[in-house]
Protein backbone atom coordinates (compact mmCIF):
# COMPACT_ATOMS: atom_id res chain seq x y z
CA UNK A 1 0.00 0.00 0.00
CA UNK A 2 1.42 3.41 -0.97
CA UNK A 3 2.17 5.85 1.80
CA UNK A 4 0.10 9.02 1.87
CA UNK A 5 3.19 10.88 3.05
CA UNK A 6 4.96 10.76 -0.30
CA UNK A 7 3.92 13.81 -2.37
CA UNK A 8 5.67 12.44 -5.46
CA UNK A 9 3.13 9.63 -5.63
CA UNK A 10 0.17 11.76 -4.60
CA UNK A 11 0.81 14.33 -7.30
CA UNK A 12 -0.08 11.62 -9.80
CA UNK A 13 -3.38 10.71 -8.15
CA UNK A 14 -6.56 11.34 -10.10
CA UNK A 15 -8.76 14.13 -8.83
CA UNK A 16 -11.82 12.54 -7.14
CA UNK A 17 -13.84 15.56 -8.24
CA UNK A 18 -13.41 14.58 -11.90
CA UNK A 19 -15.76 11.61 -12.18
CA UNK A 20 -17.72 9.96 -14.95
CA UNK A 21 -20.99 8.25 -14.17
CA UNK A 22 -21.48 5.44 -16.63
CA UNK A 23 -23.62 2.33 -16.90
CA UNK A 24 -20.63 0.54 -18.44
CA UNK A 25 -17.54 -0.15 -16.30
CA UNK A 26 -14.79 -1.53 -18.55
CA UNK A 27 -12.72 -2.94 -15.68
CA UNK A 28 -15.67 -4.83 -14.26
CA UNK A 29 -16.48 -6.04 -17.76
CA UNK A 30 -12.93 -7.38 -18.18
CA UNK A 31 -13.04 -9.13 -14.82
CA UNK A 32 -16.41 -10.64 -15.64
CA UNK A 33 -15.21 -11.82 -19.06
CA UNK A 34 -12.14 -13.43 -17.48
CA UNK A 35 -14.26 -15.20 -14.87
CA UNK A 36 -16.68 -16.47 -17.51
CA UNK A 37 -13.82 -17.71 -19.68
CA UNK A 38 -12.33 -19.58 -16.74
CA UNK A 39 -15.76 -20.99 -15.97
CA UNK A 40 -16.12 -22.26 -19.55
CA UNK A 41 -12.62 -23.78 -19.47
CA UNK A 42 -13.41 -25.71 -16.32
CA UNK A 43 -16.77 -26.77 -17.73
CA UNK A 44 -15.00 -28.28 -20.73
CA UNK A 45 -12.21 -29.79 -18.65
CA UNK A 46 -11.80 -33.59 -18.68
CA UNK A 47 -10.39 -33.54 -15.13
CA UNK A 48 -12.75 -35.80 -13.08
CA UNK A 49 -11.75 -34.01 -9.86
CA UNK A 50 -13.25 -30.77 -11.12
CA UNK A 51 -16.86 -30.03 -10.14
CA UNK A 52 -18.19 -29.07 -13.55
CA UNK A 53 -21.44 -27.69 -12.24
CA UNK A 54 -19.95 -25.35 -9.60
CA UNK A 55 -16.12 -25.20 -10.00
CA UNK A 56 -15.82 -22.08 -7.78
CA UNK A 57 -18.12 -23.28 -5.04
CA UNK A 58 -21.88 -23.47 -4.97
CA UNK A 59 -22.56 -19.79 -4.16
CA UNK A 60 -20.17 -18.42 -6.79
CA UNK A 61 -21.35 -21.00 -9.28
CA UNK A 62 -24.96 -19.89 -8.98
CA UNK A 63 -23.95 -16.26 -9.53
CA UNK A 64 -21.86 -17.02 -12.62
CA UNK A 65 -24.57 -19.27 -14.03
CA UNK A 66 -27.22 -16.57 -13.60
CA UNK A 67 -24.94 -14.00 -15.24
CA UNK A 68 -24.32 -16.30 -18.22
CA UNK A 69 -28.06 -16.88 -18.60
CA UNK A 70 -28.70 -13.14 -18.45
CA UNK A 71 -26.02 -12.44 -21.09
CA UNK A 72 -27.56 -15.01 -23.44
CA UNK A 73 -31.00 -13.44 -22.99
CA UNK A 74 -32.58 -10.54 -24.86
CA UNK A 75 -32.43 -8.39 -21.73
CA UNK A 76 -28.65 -8.11 -21.97
CA UNK A 77 -28.81 -7.09 -25.63
CA UNK A 78 -31.02 -4.17 -24.61
CA UNK A 79 -28.88 -2.95 -21.70
CA UNK A 80 -25.52 -3.05 -23.52
CA UNK A 81 -26.81 -0.47 -26.00
CA UNK A 82 -27.69 1.93 -23.17
CA UNK A 83 -24.66 3.89 -22.01
CA UNK A 84 -25.13 7.09 -20.02
CA UNK A 85 -22.18 9.37 -19.39
CA UNK A 86 -22.17 12.67 -17.51
CA UNK A 87 -19.18 14.97 -17.86
CA UNK A 88 -18.14 15.53 -14.23
CA UNK A 89 -15.32 17.95 -15.02
CA UNK A 90 -15.16 20.75 -12.46
CA UNK A 91 -13.78 24.26 -12.59
CA UNK A 92 -10.35 23.84 -11.00
CA UNK A 93 -8.97 26.90 -9.28
CA UNK A 94 -5.44 28.25 -9.68
CA UNK A 95 -4.34 29.22 -6.18
CA UNK A 96 -1.23 27.20 -5.31
CA UNK A 97 2.04 28.89 -6.33
CA UNK A 98 0.19 31.95 -7.64
CA UNK A 99 2.83 34.23 -6.13
CA UNK A 100 5.61 35.24 -8.47
CA UNK A 101 8.52 33.94 -6.36
CA UNK A 102 9.10 31.78 -3.31
CA UNK A 103 12.15 31.59 -1.06
CA UNK A 104 13.08 28.78 1.31
CA UNK A 105 15.83 27.36 3.50
CA UNK A 106 17.82 24.96 1.34
CA UNK A 107 20.54 23.96 3.82
CA UNK A 108 21.56 24.48 7.44
CA UNK A 109 23.92 27.27 6.36
CA UNK A 110 20.97 29.34 5.13
CA UNK A 111 19.79 29.91 8.72
CA UNK A 112 22.43 32.64 8.97
CA UNK A 113 20.44 34.58 6.34
CA UNK A 114 17.31 34.79 8.52
CA UNK A 115 16.24 38.15 9.90
CA UNK A 116 13.88 39.14 12.71
CA UNK A 117 11.90 36.96 15.10
CA UNK A 118 11.11 33.47 13.86
CA UNK A 119 9.18 30.71 15.69
CA UNK A 120 9.79 27.00 15.28
CA UNK A 121 6.65 26.64 13.12
CA UNK A 122 7.79 29.57 10.97
CA UNK A 123 11.14 27.86 10.51
CA UNK A 124 9.43 24.62 9.46
CA UNK A 125 7.32 26.44 6.87
CA UNK A 126 10.35 28.27 5.48
CA UNK A 127 12.24 25.02 4.98
CA UNK A 128 12.55 23.05 1.76
CA UNK A 129 12.30 19.28 1.73
CA UNK A 130 16.10 19.05 1.88
CA UNK A 131 16.45 21.21 4.99
CA UNK A 132 17.21 19.15 8.17
CA UNK A 133 14.60 19.77 10.88
CA UNK A 134 15.99 17.47 13.59
CA UNK A 135 17.55 20.36 15.51
CA UNK A 136 14.37 22.43 15.26
CA UNK A 137 12.21 19.61 16.63
CA UNK A 138 14.59 18.91 19.52
CA UNK A 139 14.79 22.59 20.45
CA UNK A 140 11.01 22.85 20.40
CA UNK A 141 10.61 19.83 22.66
CA UNK A 142 13.13 21.21 25.17
CA UNK A 143 11.65 24.72 25.15
CA UNK A 144 9.92 25.95 28.28
CA UNK A 145 7.75 28.76 27.00
CA UNK A 146 4.71 30.43 28.50
CA UNK A 147 3.18 30.34 25.00
CA UNK A 148 3.55 26.56 24.66
CA UNK A 149 0.23 24.86 23.91
CA UNK A 150 -1.63 28.11 23.26
CA UNK A 151 -4.09 28.31 20.40
CA UNK A 152 -2.68 30.17 17.38
CA UNK A 153 -4.70 33.24 16.38
CA UNK A 154 -6.74 33.06 13.18
CA UNK A 155 -4.41 35.48 11.37
CA UNK A 156 -1.47 33.18 12.18
CA UNK A 157 -3.33 30.09 10.88
CA UNK A 158 -4.23 31.92 7.65
CA UNK A 159 -0.63 33.10 7.26
CA UNK A 160 0.64 29.53 7.66
CA UNK A 161 -1.84 28.19 5.11
CA UNK A 162 -1.15 30.87 2.51
CA UNK A 163 2.64 30.76 2.89
CA UNK A 164 2.58 26.96 2.58
CA UNK A 165 0.37 27.25 -0.53
CA UNK A 166 2.47 30.17 -1.85
CA UNK A 167 -0.61 32.32 -2.44
CA UNK A 168 -2.14 35.58 -1.24
CA UNK A 169 -4.61 35.88 1.65
CA UNK A 170 -7.28 37.33 -0.65
CA UNK A 171 -7.36 34.16 -2.78
CA UNK A 172 -8.62 31.96 0.09
CA UNK A 173 -11.04 34.20 2.03
CA UNK A 174 -14.52 35.46 1.05
CA UNK A 175 -14.54 38.49 -1.23
CA UNK A 176 -14.31 41.77 0.62
CA UNK A 177 -12.72 40.24 3.73
CA UNK A 178 -9.30 41.62 4.66
CA UNK A 179 -6.80 40.29 7.16
CA UNK A 180 -3.99 42.85 7.43
CA UNK A 181 -2.43 41.08 10.43
CA UNK A 182 -2.10 37.84 8.43
CA UNK A 183 -0.53 39.70 5.51
CA UNK A 184 1.85 41.50 7.87
CA UNK A 185 2.79 38.20 9.53
CA UNK A 186 3.74 36.72 6.15
CA UNK A 187 5.66 39.82 5.10
CA UNK A 188 7.56 40.30 8.37
CA UNK A 189 8.30 36.70 9.33
CA UNK A 190 7.73 34.12 6.57
CA UNK A 191 8.67 35.82 3.29
CA UNK A 192 12.40 36.46 3.51
CA UNK A 193 13.92 37.48 0.17
CA UNK A 194 17.44 36.90 1.54
CA UNK A 195 16.85 33.14 1.35
CA UNK A 196 17.53 31.13 -1.86
CA UNK A 197 14.74 31.16 -4.44
CA UNK A 198 12.92 27.88 -5.03
CA UNK A 199 13.16 26.51 -8.56
CA UNK A 200 9.92 26.92 -10.51
CA UNK A 201 9.74 23.18 -11.22
CA UNK A 202 9.91 22.33 -7.50
CA UNK A 203 7.35 24.80 -6.19
CA UNK A 204 4.17 22.70 -6.56
CA UNK A 205 5.73 19.72 -4.83
CA UNK A 206 6.97 21.94 -1.98
CA UNK A 207 3.54 23.61 -1.65
CA UNK A 208 1.79 20.23 -1.30
CA UNK A 209 4.42 19.06 1.17
CA UNK A 210 4.06 22.19 3.34
CA UNK A 211 0.26 22.10 3.15
CA UNK A 212 0.43 18.62 4.65
CA UNK A 213 2.34 20.04 7.60
CA UNK A 214 -0.07 22.93 8.25
CA UNK A 215 -3.18 20.75 7.91
CA UNK A 216 -1.67 18.17 10.25
CA UNK A 217 -1.10 20.91 12.84
CA UNK A 218 -4.65 22.26 12.42
CA UNK A 219 -6.06 18.76 12.87
CA UNK A 220 -4.60 18.37 16.38
CA UNK A 221 -4.05 21.82 17.93
CA UNK A 222 -6.41 23.40 20.44
CA UNK A 223 -8.59 25.99 18.65
CA UNK A 224 -11.15 26.66 21.38
CA UNK A 225 -10.17 30.32 21.75
CA UNK A 226 -11.10 31.10 18.12
CA UNK A 227 -14.50 32.71 17.62
CA UNK A 228 -17.16 31.00 15.45
CA UNK A 229 -16.49 33.58 12.71
CA UNK A 230 -12.74 32.88 12.84
CA UNK A 231 -13.29 29.14 12.58
CA UNK A 232 -15.73 29.53 9.67
CA UNK A 233 -13.16 31.65 7.79
CA UNK A 234 -10.48 29.03 8.43
CA UNK A 235 -12.67 26.22 7.06
CA UNK A 236 -13.53 28.42 4.06
CA UNK A 237 -9.80 28.90 3.32
CA UNK A 238 -9.12 25.16 3.53
CA UNK A 239 -12.00 24.41 1.14
CA UNK A 240 -10.65 26.96 -1.35
CA UNK A 241 -7.24 25.28 -1.32
CA UNK A 242 -8.82 21.84 -1.79
CA UNK A 243 -10.31 23.04 -5.10
CA UNK A 244 -6.94 23.95 -6.62
CA UNK A 245 -5.98 22.14 -9.82
CA UNK A 246 -2.79 20.79 -8.21
CA UNK A 247 -4.19 19.38 -4.97
CA UNK A 248 -4.54 15.64 -4.47
CA UNK A 249 -6.30 13.06 -2.33
CA UNK A 250 -3.68 13.53 0.42
CA UNK A 251 -4.63 17.20 0.79
CA UNK A 252 -8.32 16.30 0.74
CA UNK A 253 -7.89 13.66 3.44
CA UNK A 254 -5.91 15.98 5.71
CA UNK A 255 -8.38 18.80 5.05
CA UNK A 256 -11.19 16.55 6.26
CA UNK A 257 -9.33 15.90 9.53
CA UNK A 258 -8.50 19.60 9.99
CA UNK A 259 -12.12 20.66 9.36
CA UNK A 260 -13.29 18.11 11.91
CA UNK A 261 -10.97 19.53 14.58
CA UNK A 262 -11.89 23.14 13.74
CA UNK A 263 -15.64 22.50 13.73
CA UNK A 264 -15.56 20.42 16.93
CA UNK A 265 -13.10 22.67 18.77
CA UNK A 266 -15.73 23.84 21.24
CA UNK A 267 -19.01 22.13 22.04
CA UNK A 268 -20.41 25.44 23.29
CA UNK A 269 -19.90 27.29 20.00
CA UNK A 270 -20.05 24.41 17.48
CA UNK A 271 -23.61 25.26 16.44
CA UNK A 272 -22.70 28.93 16.01
CA UNK A 273 -19.67 27.97 13.91
CA UNK A 274 -21.85 25.85 11.63
CA UNK A 275 -24.33 28.72 11.23
CA UNK A 276 -21.54 31.15 10.31
CA UNK A 277 -19.92 28.73 7.87
CA UNK A 278 -23.24 27.83 6.22
CA UNK A 279 -23.81 31.48 5.40
CA UNK A 280 -20.53 31.71 3.41
CA UNK A 281 -20.32 28.13 2.09
CA UNK A 282 -21.94 28.92 -1.33
CA UNK A 283 -19.32 31.65 -1.86
CA UNK A 284 -16.47 29.13 -2.01
CA UNK A 285 -17.00 28.66 -5.74
CA UNK A 286 -19.46 29.53 -8.51
CA UNK A 287 -19.22 25.95 -9.77
CA UNK A 288 -21.73 23.62 -8.12
CA UNK A 289 -19.48 20.60 -8.70
CA UNK A 290 -16.80 22.33 -6.62
CA UNK A 291 -19.31 22.91 -3.82
CA UNK A 292 -20.31 19.26 -3.98
CA UNK A 293 -16.66 18.21 -3.58
CA UNK A 294 -16.32 20.43 -0.48
CA UNK A 295 -19.65 19.10 0.78
CA UNK A 296 -18.37 15.54 0.41
CA UNK A 297 -15.08 16.27 2.20
CA UNK A 298 -17.01 17.80 5.11
CA UNK A 299 -19.37 14.81 5.13
CA UNK A 300 -16.37 12.51 5.57
CA UNK A 301 -15.36 14.50 8.65
CA UNK A 302 -16.74 13.43 12.00
CA UNK A 303 -18.91 16.53 12.31
CA UNK A 304 -22.49 17.04 13.43
CA UNK A 305 -24.94 15.14 11.15
CA UNK A 306 -26.90 18.37 10.64
CA UNK A 307 -23.83 20.01 9.08
CA UNK A 308 -24.27 18.73 5.52
CA UNK A 309 -28.02 19.39 5.64
CA UNK A 310 -27.35 22.98 6.74
CA UNK A 311 -24.81 23.49 3.93
CA UNK A 312 -27.19 22.00 1.35
CA UNK A 313 -30.04 24.22 2.57
CA UNK A 314 -27.80 27.30 2.33
CA UNK A 315 -26.69 26.31 -1.18
CA UNK A 316 -30.28 25.96 -2.40
CA UNK A 317 -31.19 29.39 -0.99
CA UNK A 318 -28.15 30.96 -2.65
CA UNK A 319 -28.86 29.41 -6.06
CA UNK A 320 -32.57 30.21 -6.04
CA UNK A 321 -32.04 33.66 -4.49
CA UNK A 322 -34.85 32.90 -2.05
CA UNK A 323 -33.38 34.67 0.99
CA UNK A 324 -36.83 34.89 2.58
CA UNK A 325 -36.72 31.10 3.09
CA UNK A 326 -33.59 31.23 5.25
CA UNK A 327 -34.30 29.95 8.79
CA UNK A 328 -33.87 32.45 11.60
CA UNK A 329 -32.88 32.03 15.27
CA UNK A 330 -31.21 28.68 14.62
CA UNK A 331 -29.02 29.11 17.70
CA UNK A 332 -32.14 29.02 19.91
CA UNK A 333 -33.59 25.86 18.33
CA UNK A 334 -33.34 22.25 19.44
CA UNK A 335 -31.80 19.63 17.16
CA UNK A 336 -35.25 18.49 15.97
CA UNK A 337 -36.27 22.07 15.16
CA UNK A 338 -33.02 22.72 13.26
CA UNK A 339 -33.51 19.60 11.12
CA UNK A 340 -37.14 20.53 10.48
CA UNK A 341 -36.19 24.09 9.48
CA UNK A 342 -33.58 22.99 6.96
CA UNK A 343 -35.81 20.29 5.48
CA UNK A 344 -38.52 22.93 5.15
CA UNK A 345 -36.12 24.95 2.98
CA UNK A 346 -35.44 21.89 0.83
CA UNK A 347 -39.16 21.21 0.34
CA UNK A 348 -39.86 24.85 -0.56
CA UNK A 349 -36.87 25.59 -2.79
CA UNK A 350 -35.61 22.45 -4.55
CA UNK A 351 -38.22 22.72 -7.32
CA UNK A 352 -37.02 26.22 -8.19
CA UNK A 353 -33.39 25.09 -8.25
CA UNK A 354 -34.10 22.16 -10.58
CA UNK A 355 -36.07 24.48 -12.86
CA UNK A 356 -33.07 26.81 -13.06
CA UNK A 357 -30.96 23.82 -14.14
CA UNK A 358 -33.50 22.64 -16.71
CA UNK A 359 -30.84 22.44 -19.45
CA UNK A 360 -27.96 21.40 -17.17
CA UNK A 361 -28.16 17.69 -16.39
CA UNK A 362 -24.80 17.72 -14.60
CA UNK A 363 -25.96 20.24 -12.02
CA UNK A 364 -29.24 18.37 -11.54
CA UNK A 365 -27.25 15.25 -10.72
CA UNK A 366 -25.07 17.25 -8.32
CA UNK A 367 -28.17 18.54 -6.49
CA UNK A 368 -29.45 14.97 -6.06
CA UNK A 369 -26.07 13.73 -4.85
CA UNK A 370 -25.77 16.57 -2.31
CA UNK A 371 -29.33 15.91 -1.13
CA UNK A 372 -28.55 12.23 -0.71
CA UNK A 373 -25.40 13.02 1.30
CA UNK A 374 -27.32 15.53 3.44
CA UNK A 375 -29.95 13.04 4.62
CA UNK A 376 -27.76 11.39 7.25
CA UNK A 377 -29.31 8.15 8.58
CA UNK A 378 -29.30 9.48 12.15
CA UNK A 379 -31.55 12.39 11.11
CA UNK A 380 -34.44 10.11 10.18
CA UNK A 381 -35.45 9.71 13.84
CA UNK A 382 -35.63 13.52 14.16
CA UNK A 383 -38.00 14.07 11.23
CA UNK A 384 -41.60 14.78 12.19
CA UNK A 385 -44.50 12.90 10.65
CA UNK A 386 -45.73 16.04 8.91
CA UNK A 387 -42.30 16.76 7.39
CA UNK A 388 -42.04 13.12 6.35
CA UNK A 389 -45.30 13.42 4.42
CA UNK A 390 -44.05 16.59 2.72
CA UNK A 391 -40.78 14.90 1.72
CA UNK A 392 -42.64 11.83 0.41
CA UNK A 393 -44.97 14.06 -1.61
CA UNK A 394 -42.00 16.03 -2.94
CA UNK A 395 -40.23 12.84 -4.06
CA UNK A 396 -43.40 11.71 -5.84
CA UNK A 397 -43.75 15.04 -7.68
CA UNK A 398 -40.10 15.02 -8.74
CA UNK A 399 -40.46 11.49 -10.11
CA UNK A 400 -43.51 12.48 -12.14
CA UNK A 401 -41.71 15.52 -13.50
CA UNK A 402 -38.70 13.47 -14.60
CA UNK A 403 -40.91 10.89 -16.31
CA UNK A 404 -42.03 13.57 -18.77
CA UNK A 405 -38.51 13.67 -20.23
CA UNK A 406 -37.40 10.43 -21.85
CA UNK A 407 -33.81 11.43 -22.72
CA UNK A 408 -30.87 9.50 -21.25
CA UNK A 409 -29.79 12.33 -18.93
CA UNK A 410 -33.22 12.40 -17.29
CA UNK A 411 -33.01 8.63 -16.91
CA UNK A 412 -29.81 8.94 -14.84
CA UNK A 413 -31.26 11.72 -12.67
CA UNK A 414 -34.35 9.56 -12.17
CA UNK A 415 -32.15 6.67 -11.02
CA UNK A 416 -30.36 8.91 -8.51
CA UNK A 417 -33.73 10.13 -7.21
CA UNK A 418 -35.09 6.58 -6.96
CA UNK A 419 -32.04 5.49 -5.00
CA UNK A 420 -32.48 8.44 -2.63
CA UNK A 421 -36.20 7.72 -2.18
CA UNK A 422 -35.64 4.03 -1.49
CA UNK A 423 -32.92 4.73 1.07
CA UNK A 424 -35.03 7.34 2.81
CA UNK A 425 -38.05 5.05 3.03
CA UNK A 426 -35.99 2.17 4.40
CA UNK A 427 -34.29 4.33 7.02
CA UNK A 428 -37.37 6.29 8.06
CA UNK A 429 -39.70 3.28 8.27
CA UNK A 430 -36.90 1.17 9.75
CA UNK A 431 -37.04 3.08 13.04
CA UNK A 432 -40.64 2.71 14.24
CA UNK A 433 -39.45 2.43 17.83
CA UNK A 434 -37.66 5.79 17.53
CA UNK A 435 -40.78 7.41 16.12
CA UNK A 436 -42.87 5.89 18.92
CA UNK A 437 -40.45 7.13 21.58
CA UNK A 438 -40.45 10.58 19.98
CA UNK A 439 -44.27 10.73 20.03
CA UNK A 440 -44.41 9.57 23.68
CA UNK A 441 -41.83 12.19 24.63
CA UNK A 442 -43.71 14.96 22.83
CA UNK A 443 -46.96 13.90 24.50
CA UNK A 444 -45.37 13.91 27.95
CA UNK A 445 -43.88 17.41 27.56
Amino acid sequence: MRSLLDPNELMCEDDPGNLTLSMDDSQDSCRLAAALAEYDDQQNSSDPSCNKEFPFGEAAGHIIKSVKDMIRSDAFNGTTKDKITINWEREKLTILCSKEKHHALMSARDQALLRGRVSSMDLVLMASKKFPLTGVVEARRNADSAHYGRCPAVHVCLAWLCHAAQCSISSVVPGGEVFPRAERYIHDRLEQATLPEVDENDRIELAIFQLYRVLDVLSVCDLRSLTPVDRSILIFAICRLVLDRNTCCGVQYRSSLAIENIMNASALTKHATLTEFSSIFPLISDDLVNLQLCHEIIRLSNVDPTCCLSLFSSTLIHISERAECEPSNLSEMSMEEVVDAHLGVVVDVIDNVLDLFEDNSKYKCVVMIMFDASLHPSLCSLISEMRNQQLTSMFHELKNELRKNRDTDSFLIDQLLRSLCDRYKIQFLGHPEMLAEQRLFQESV
